[in-house]
This record gives C-alpha cells, structure tokens and sequence, in this order.
C-alpha cells in the first residue's frame, strides 16, 4: 500500500468516526430530550389522581388555568403526532420555536400553578369540615388534670386533620378519612364542651388550674352543676390560704 492509499484509508477511518461521533451526540440529544418529556409527563400524571378525586368528591378548583391547558394540549398533541409519524422530530418538535420556550417552561408552570390550586382547594374544604372548637377554651381546659386526656384526644385528631390538610388526595378514602375525623373531633368536643362555656365557668376552671387556685365565691351553683355534669365534682380539694 503506497503513501497516497494509507492517506485516503485514514481519511476514510476519520469520516467513519465523525459520523459515529455525530450519531452518539444526536442519539444523547435524542435520550436527553425524551427524558425531559417523560419527567413533565410523570409531573403531570401525578395530579391527575388528585384532581379527579376532588372532582369526585364535589370539591371545585376554580383557580385552574384553562386557557394555558388548552395551548399545552394542542403542543403535546402536536408533539406526539410528530413523534409517531418520525422520531427524530422529538429533537426539533416546533419548528421555528424554541422547544423550552413554548413547552418546556409553560408545563413547568402550569404543574405548579396546579398543584398550588389543588392544595389551596382541598385544605380549604378540609378548613370548612372542621369543627368550631374554641382554643381559648381548649387550653383552660386542658389545665384541669381531670379533663388533660380528653383535651390531649382532641389535640391529637386536630393534628391528625391538619396533616390530612396538607396531603393531596389520592383516593375517595383520603375523603372519608377526612370527613370521619372531623365527626370524631366534633363528638369528642361536645362532650367536653357541650354547646359551649359559661364565662364565669372559665373564669372559675381557669382560676383553679392556677397555682393559687380559685376562691371559694366563684363556685357558684351553675358552676357546681357544670362540674356534675362532667364528673368532675371528685377532683375539686379544698386548701386553707
């Protein structure tokens, strides 16, 4: 083999692995773009659950951006026409457009913007299912030893609601869990504190859950009748000052 065909030969090699060089880049191009097709679908599928479970559920999402899911259809639409007819158009799916610009960065935005109306909706209705329980009273409660446990069981179904509050459904039972804690949490309230508190029985609790305790005056009947009713006329002690 004479200089000039050594020449041409290694010529030839250096074309062959430009072209191997230029398909390997193209081909990571190619994986790198489906890639981030998969994740904005795989973000995207992880609110469908949640949505039609409110919808399910009667619970409105009026703050969903329709109009921006109207154009990412159209884009997704066109993408994957495009994809079935060649597969390398996944590379340059819009032509003429900047493929982060028009889809990319928009679906991005609208999963946020979704989820965060998702989460607002939902919290929101778990808020309105909530019983009206008085934290005041709660927490004058809650320094009578003998009704601690049953303050603490309604603190508790509280945080259990709150962390539900903050979950996205993902089943009709998410709901009914829901649902049944705040009946549980209604019932444990109204035992403890019926239709609600005298004044002057606050007043009274609150003085004797202190360290000085509550001076002889403020029992008065009604309050004496609170306690029986509560089964707490056994705790009271009497202390000289």
């Amino acid at each position: 083999m004479n200089l000039l065909e050594r020449v041409a030969q290694t010529k030839s090699r250096i074309h062959a692995l430009e072209g191997l060089k230029e398909r390997a880049a193209r081909a990571s191009e190619f994986e790198q773009r489906a890639q981030t097709v998969c994740n904005i679908a795989r973000g995207l599928d992880m609110l469908c659950l949640p949505a039609t479970v409110l919808k399910q559920a009667g619970i409105e999402v009026p703050q969903l951006d329709q109009l921006l899911l109207i154009v990412l259809r159209t884009k997704a639409q066109q993408l994957k026409e495009g994809y079935a007819r060649d597969p390398s158009s996944i590379l340059n799916p819009f032509p003429e457009q900047d493929f982060r610009q028009v889809f990319v960065t928009p679906c991005n935005a609208f999963k946020q913007k979704t989820e965060t109306a998702l989460s607002e909706a939902w919290s929101g209705w778990v808020r309105s299912k909530m019983p009206a329980i008085d934290q005041e009273v709660l927490n004058v409660l809650a320094g009578v030893n003998a009704l601690s446990r049953a303050v603490a069981s309604i603190q508790a179904l509280l945080i259990l609601i709150g962390d539900q509050s903050g979950t996205l459904p993902t089943s009709v039972e998410d709901v009914k869990a829901v649902l049944a804690l705040c009946a549980q949490t209604n019932q444990a309230w109204h035992e403890l504190a019926g239709e609600g508190i005298a004044p002057e029985i606050l007043a009274f609790l609150r003085a004797a859950g202190s360290g000085v305790g509550a001076p002889y005056d403020l029992l008065t009947p009604s309050i004496l009748a609170w306690l029986d009713a509560h089964h707490l006329r056994r705790v009271l002690r009497v202390r000289l000052g």
